[in-house]
């Protein structure tokens, strides 16, 4: 039993740490400088801003409804995947349709995690009946991008000082390498099946 409880428990670990590489955000701090490196006008960077608004509200249905089909730890996986997609397209894109693009594919990833990872980490305590550390880890998980935003953006500004292209490739691959990370996390992670556990076989 105590191994059963161990394998649940691995979740809340888990998931503190895909919290953290996906939330690397290594061009926050210069992002907007970033953009306009990239050909990006004021007005448009202001209306990529609207874009990643609207489409987190469109899409916060349909991938509420996709959850509830597929599972969780599917959705956490498809929301790092989307992440991967963004990432990817900042690699080359210059232009306004490829950060549209992008910015669709991040709003995607927010809408997929929305809730899913708390209440991945309430199912996995309650199925070890360890519900009273609720508050616990879910205040390391939501200390995550906290740890992440204190630690990241100053190196990434030391790294891009200059404003140079392989300056700011070099940034987004930290971020790439975090979403690839989160995503072997991910498959790892052990899935509840309607908030019980299975049947052990003798």
């Amino acid at each position: 039993m105590e191994q059963n409880v161990e394998l649940w428990l691995k979740n809340p670990k888990k998931l503190f740490w895909i919290n953290l590489f996906t939330n690397l955000s290594a061009l926050t701090s210069i992002i907007t400088l970033f953009y306009l490196k990239r050909g990006l006008t004021y007005t448009e960077i202001a209306f990529l801003a609207t874009t990643i608004s609207l489409s987190i509200i469109l899409l916060e249905v349909p991938t509420g409804i996709l959850s509830d089909k597929i599972g969780r730890k599917k959705t956490i996986i498809f929301g790092i995947v989307s992440l991967l997609g963004h990432g990817v397209i900042y690699l080359f894109a210059n232009n306004f349709i490829f950060f549209m693009l992008a910015f669709i594919l991040f709003a995607g990833s927010v809408s997929l995690f929305s809730g899913c990872m708390t209440a991945f980490i309430y199912d996995s305590l309650k199925i070890a009946k360890k519900e009273e550390l609720a508050k616990k880890y879910l205040g390391h998980f939501r200390s995550a991008p906290l740890l992440a935003a204190i630690i990241v953006p100053p190196i990434a500004s030391t790294l891009a000082q200059d404003l140079l292209n392989w300056q700011f490739l070099i940034i987004i691959f930290i971020n790439i390498l975090g979403y690839l990370l989160a995503l072997l996390i991910a498959l790892t992670l052990h899935e509840p099946k309607d908030g019980t556990p299975r049947k052990q076989k003798s």
